[in-house]
C-alpha cells in the first residue's frame, strides 16, 4: 500500500512540473549558459528568442543573426559555440549516465566551434554534417565555418533541413585531437592538429597548414563572444533588452533585415561608435586655422585649395576585395572559397 501511495505521489509531481521542465526530464540534452545578440531556438513550428538557462532538446535548431553568439554545455560536459549568422540543428544526443554514446549535429551554415570530451567507449560517435562533408570526431577541439549565401539568409526563418541546402564548400580547422573527414567519395581523410581542410562544392578535398591569421581570427576578442569559461563581456547585459525588441516570429521582410545586417560594414553603426572629431584637436604640431594657441591671436584664414588627380578605379578588383570574408576556426561551407 505504501508503494502505491509513493507511485501516485511521484506521478502527480511529474504532471505538476512546467512544460519545459517535463521536456528537460524527457529529452533535455544540454543547456544554454551564455547568449548575446539576436539568437533564436526553433522547436518544431515554434520559434522564440534564446535566453540564458534555456534547456536544449533533441531536434532543436539554433539560429543567430549578426553578432549573435550562443554557448551550450551538453550533458556530458562537451561545449558548443555557435557564432554569428549561423543555423545549427541538434539531431541526436544520447548518453548512458554521464557518458556520450551518440552526438550528431547538422550545420546548415555559419560558424561553430566544438569542444568534445574524450569518447571512452569505442562504439561512441560524435559527428557534424554539412552539405558536402561528414566530420567524425573523437575527443577534440575544432571549428567549422559555412558562410551562407544571401539566398539562404533570406530563408533563415523557414523550416529548413540539411536536405534543403545546396552543396556548399566546408572548411574545418583542427586545434586538438583528430577529425575524420568523409566527403562521400568512399575515402576518409584524417585531419591532424595544426591543419585546415577545405572541401569544395564538388566534394574535392584539399589540405594546408593552419596559418597564424587563422589562429588570430579564432582568438580575436569580440564584444559578446563567449569564451571557454562562459564569462560574459561588459556589454553582455545588453542581450536581454535586444532580444525583447526582436520580433518573436519575424515576417519575411523582418528576417531579411535582421539576418543581413552587418555591423562591421554598416556606416550608421560606425558613426554611432566613433565620436565626432574635436575642432580643438590639431593633427601633429600644425595648428588649425582659426584656433587660438598660446599667446597667439586668432586669424581666420582660408585653407589652400589642393587639386588631386584621382586614378581610375578597377571596379572588378574592388568587387573581388569586397567579397573577401574573414575567417575563424570553424567548419565552413562557402559558395566560393576566398583567402582568410
Amino acid at each position: 500500500m505504501l508503494k502505491l501511495y509513493s507511485l501516485i505521489f511521484l506521478l502527480c509531481a511529474t504532471i505538476m512540473l512546467p512544460a519545459h521542465q517535463q521536456a528537460w526530464a524527457a529529452a533535455g540534452v544540454g543547456r544554454v549558459v551564455y547568449t548575446y545578440g539576436p539568437a533564436w531556438v526553433e522547436r518544431g513550428l515554434n520559434r522564440e528568442p534564446i535566453e540564458k538557462g534555456l534547456v536544449v532538446l533533441r531536434n532543436d535548431s539554433i539560429i543567430t543573426g549578426p553578432r549573435g553568439r550562443v554557448k551550450i554545455v551538453m550533458g556530458d560536459g562537451s561545449k558548443v559555440y555557435v557564432g554569428a549568422k549561423s543555423r545549427v540543428a541538434l539531431r541526436q544526443y544520447a548518453m548512458r549516465g554521464e557518458q556520450l554514446i551518440t552526438g550528431s549535429f547538422n550545420m546548415l551554415w555559419g560558424k561553430a566551434r566544438f569542444f568534445v570530451n574524450k569518447l571512452t567507449d569505442k562504439a561512441s560517435t560524435f559527428n557534424v554534417r554539412t552539405s558536402t562533408a561528414v566530420l567524425g570526431v573523437r575527443g577534440t577541439e575544432f571549428s567549422v565555418w559555412v558562410p551562407p549565401t544571401p539566398e539562404l539568409l533570406n530563408r533563415a526563418f523557414d523550416q529548413l533541413t540539411l536536405a534543403d541546402i545546396p552543396p556548399l564548400p566546408t572548411r574545418t580547422i583542427l586545434i586538438e585531437g583528430a577529425v575524420d573527414v568523409d566527403t562521400g567519395t568512399g575515402k576518409i581523410f584524417q585531419l591532424t592538429p595544426g591543419n585546415t581542410v577545405n572541401v569544395d562544392k564538388n566534394r574535392r578535398l584539399s589540405v594546408r597548414k593552419t596559418t597564424v591569421t587563422d589562429l588570430d581570427e579564432t582568438e580575436k576578442p569580440d564584444n559578446g563572444r563567449p569564451n571557454d569559461k562562459g564569462t560574459e563581456s561588459k556589454d553582455g547585459n545588453k542581450n536581454e533588452q535586444q532580444l525583447k525588441e526582436t520580433p518573436k516570429n519575424p515576417k519575411p521582410s523582418d528576417a531579411k533585415d535582421i539576418m543581413h545586417g552587418d555591423d562591421d560594414n554598416n556606416p550608421e553603426f560606425k558613426e554611432k561608435q566613433l565620436p565626432p572629431p574635436s575642432i580643438n584637436q590639431p593633427i601633429g604640431n600644425t595648428p588649425l586655422p582659426g584656433v587660438k594657441t598660446d599667446n597667439e591671436p586668432v586669424e581666420k584664414t582660408e585653407p589652400p585649395k589642393v587639386e588631386v588627380d584621382v586614378p581610375e578605379i578597377d571596379s572588378h578588383a574592388t568587387n573581388n576585395a569586397i567579397q573577401t570574408l574573414n575567417t575563424i576556426t570553424d567548419v565552413k561551407i562557402t559558395p566560393n572559397f576566398v583567402k582568410p
